[in-house]
């Protein structure tokens, strides 16, 4: 039986030459990542997966980590677009309403009339509020994409049971 898990970031390079790589965090919580943390190269949480932060810099959404098992840019260079992710019981609680972004990804979006808009594909933080990217395939082999404001005026319902979220069309939303 493996242990629930979350994705909190993606590596995106190598960064110097003694093993550091960038890190694109999905996570508000990077304080909770720290020395002797453990993360995961694998969903499942094997143990032959595992990586210990030796030393983490945080800047904003994206991260300097330095592993004690990566002593190399080539070691660091064959992680890059690896997903790192953290055992979900070490995770914060979060308040009523609010989501981790792995449960926001891949949910269906329909409009308050049923209509399926398309997939959460992506999310865009901003100092503001998150993004929703909203993408759907259309006849034309093109992707209608919609980007949706991840607030209460927007956002009606979650369901995270049936995969998805209900919003209501604000004027312009269907131009872009």
């Amino acid at each position: 039986m493996s242990l629930k898990s979350h994705q909190i970031g993606k590596i995106i390079k190598p960064k110097g030459i003694k093993g550091k790589v960038l890190i694109k965090l999905f996570t508000d919580f990077p304080k909770n990542l720290k020395r002797n943390t453990v993360l995961y190269l694998q969903e499942d949480l094997f143990e032959k997966n595992r990586l210990l932060i030796e030393k983490i810099v945080c800047d904003g959404g994206i991260a300097t980590i330095k592993f004690y098992e990566v002593n190399t840019r080539e070691k660091a260079q064959e992680l890059k677009g690896s997903s790192l992710f953290i055992p979900s019981c070490k995770s914060p609680k979060l308040p009523a309403n609010s989501y981790w972004i792995y449960q926001i990804i891949g949910l269906d979006v329909y409009d308050e009339n049923d209509r399926h808009l398309g997939k959460i594909e992506e999310i865009m933080r901003t100092k503001v509020n998150d993004i929703y990217i909203v993408r759907k395939e259309g006849d034309t082999c093109k992707k209608k994409e919609y980007l949706i404001p991840a607030i209460k005026d927007i956002v009606k319902k979650i369901d995270l049971n049936s995969k998805k979220m209900v919003i209501k069309m604000m004027a312009g939303m269907e131009d872009i």
